[in-house]
């Protein structure tokens, strides 16, 4: 099983605050930004996907985002992105299929059969990749900001929650790795 570096302690911070506001797993958060830019703020896709979280422009618009270059616009359009993506597939894969693909095409196209290989291992990946906090932070690639205090994470976790994702998880990374 592959296992990522964790992100710098000010990204990890910013991405707890933001999963902690929307009231998503942090670690979802953490992953989803590892697989989207590797904890690099500056990154740009060739399709045109910016920032942290790699939100594309009219996605970002539409969120309120007026730097997609900054952590903590970034964090937080993507993890209430996520959040309201949850709310309407219900489950991570599909969620995390709508993040990826287009929350249009998985409308269209249900099952994960019918989703691109692409999608199907970035789900994969961002699922069934814990992080090796043995590893070294990766350096921090921006000048931090002013900090303001991270939102406290929930104290209680959602073991449901993470039953049913590890179950749904499990069936989907299978069918991904055939």
């Amino acid at each position: 099983m592959p296992v990522r570096r964790p992100p710098p302690p000010e990204i990890r911070a910013i991405l707890e605050g933001a999963a902690a506001k929307h009231g998503i797993p942090a670690e979802l958060v953490i992953s989803v930004a590892h697989a989207e830019s590797r904890y690099d703020p500056r990154a740009v896709s060739p399709a045109g996907a910016m920032g942290l979280m790699q939100l594309m422009p009219r996605t970002a618009e539409g969120l309120g985002v007026s730097d997609p270059f900054d952590p903590r616009q970034s964090a937080d359009a993507g993890a209430g992105f996520l959040s309201r993506l949850y709310a309407r597939f219900g489950n991570w894969p599909k969620t995390l299929a709508a993040y990826n693909w287009g929350p249009g095409n998985v409308k269209r196209h249900p099952l994960p059969e019918q989703w691109p290989s692409s999608t199907r291992r970035y789900i994969a990946r961002i699922l069934d990749t814990p992080i090796d906090e043995s590893a070294p932070p990766q350096p921090t690639p921006w000048a931090p900001a002013p900090s303001t205090p991270a939102a406290p994470a929930p104290s209680t976790p959602a073991p449901l929650l993470a039953v049913a994702a590890l179950l749904g998880l499990a069936l989907l990374a299978s069918r991904a790795r055939r």
